[in-house]
This record gives structure tokens, sequence and C-alpha cells, in this order.
């Protein structure tokens, strides 16, 4: 969570794989299998999401609701494409036999292999899924406390959806955590309902500190741990 705020489209949290490697002893792919589906989840959770606070939206921006759409669409051919074992080979096998050093060859193509030995079946990911779903209204939940305490009034299912679009916005790696591109697309976003610039800003802030900054400073406290004890990534057996 701490690599992911600091990094533009956080991914930072991408060094769980790392983690997940060490503590595991496992091959790479296999780590990497897991935070791939992850942050596979992730977006087409809030790519659904999105495409419902675009609806809202249809009157003031017609396109929005097709642009989130194609964007839905273009996530979900990717994960078929990272799914499909055959297809993804044969797109590698150029990059693979015409630029890859040999000496890195043996390392990939093991890889490779454990990264779709480890897959899970995609009936199985129905509850990780609506975990995923869940975790995100909740963040968002948390944005529509803040608002609240601002004095905005508008309604939760609007809020959230808004909240959504910003996500897929910030998931472009413009600014750290989206900070910035986040708070100017709320801004027109929300606007459209008549809240005033001054409020979304402090209420974006905020949120974000809650949310994301506080998860982040603990995730800091354990990596300092780590580096104290002198090994970055495993914890404490027991623990």
């Amino acid at each position: 969570v701490f690599y992911g705020v600091i990094t533009p489209g956080r991914f930072g949290g991408f060094i769980k794989a790392a983690y997940l490697k060490e503590r595991l002893g496992a091959n790479i792919g296999k780590a990497v299998s897991s935070v791939l589906i992850d942050r596979i989840l992730d977006t087409i959770s809030i790519f659904i999401l999105a495409f419902f606070g675009g609806l809202f939206l249809v009157h003031k921006f017609l396109n929005l609701s097709y642009v989130i759409f194609l964007g839905f669409l273009f996530v979900v051919a990717a994960s078929y494409v990272i799914f499909n074992k055959e297809l993804t080979r044969s797109l590698l096998r150029f990059f693979y036999n015409r630029f890859l050093p040999e000496r890195f060859k043996q390392s990939v193509r093991e890889s490779f292999y454990s990264f779709y030995e480890n897959l899970p079946r995609l009936s199985s990911l129905a509850i990780p899924f609506v975990v995923n779903i869940t975790s995100w209204v909740v963040t968002y939940t948390i944005a529509y406390a803040v608002a609240l305490s601002f004095g905005i009034r508008i309604s939760f299912f609007v809020l959230i959806t808004m909240y959504a679009i910003t996500t897929v916005i910030s998931i472009i790696p413009i600014t750290i955590s989206g900070l910035g591109t986040r708070e100017a697309s709320l801004i027109g976003l929300l606007g459209v309902f008549g809240i005033e610039a001054e409020k979304i800003v402090a209420m974006s802030l905020l949120a974000f500190f809650i949310g994301a900054v506080l998860p982040g400073i603990v995730g800091l406290i354990f990596i300092l741990k780590g580096m104290k004890n002198g090994n970055v990534y495993k914890t404490r057996q027991g623990s």
C-alpha cells in the first residue's frame, strides 16, 4: 500500500509480488500471477462502478459512458489475452526469440510456465471479485462520510460512481497517486451537481489522507522495521 501511494498509477503496489516470492519461496511467476489478478479484478470493479456514474452524466457529457464502456472492453480483452496461455505465448514468441538475451531465456521460460500453472480457474474468482468491488464501495463510503462532514449533500450512489470515474482517470500514471488529476476531475464531475470547488478539493484531500495515506504510513512502519532487522521482505515467524 505504501509503495502504491508514492508512485504514479499506484504501480508500486506490484512490489507485493516480491514479498510473496520471498515469503512463499516460490517462482516469481507464481507471485506475479496473484498480484496481476488482483489488479485485473480491481480495474474491472472500478470500470463497472464508473459506467453507472457515466449514466448520471449523459445529459452533460454524452460520450463519457461510451468512453468508459470502451475502456472496460479493452480491460476485458486484455484480461482474456492474459488468461489465454497459447495466445499470450504466440504474442510473446517474437520478442522472446529476437530480443531476449540468451542468459535470461531459461528464467523467463520458467516464470512464464509458473505464472500459468498458478492461474486460478475463472469460476473461482467470483468471490474475490465480490470482495473486491465491496472494498471499493467501502473506500468510496469513506469519501461520502467526509463529504457529509463538509456539508456536501449528494446521493450516496452518485458520489461513489463519480469517485469511480476519477479513479479510472487517476490510473493514468501522470501524478503520484493521482494527486491533482483526481481533484480536477472531481471538480468537473461534481460541479455538475452544483457543489463548490473549494469543498470538493477539501473533501478529496481529506478522503485521500484517511483512505490511502494513513494505511500507507502503517505500511511504512513495517518497511522500516524490516530494514532495521536486516530483511525487507520476510516477516517474523509466528507473527
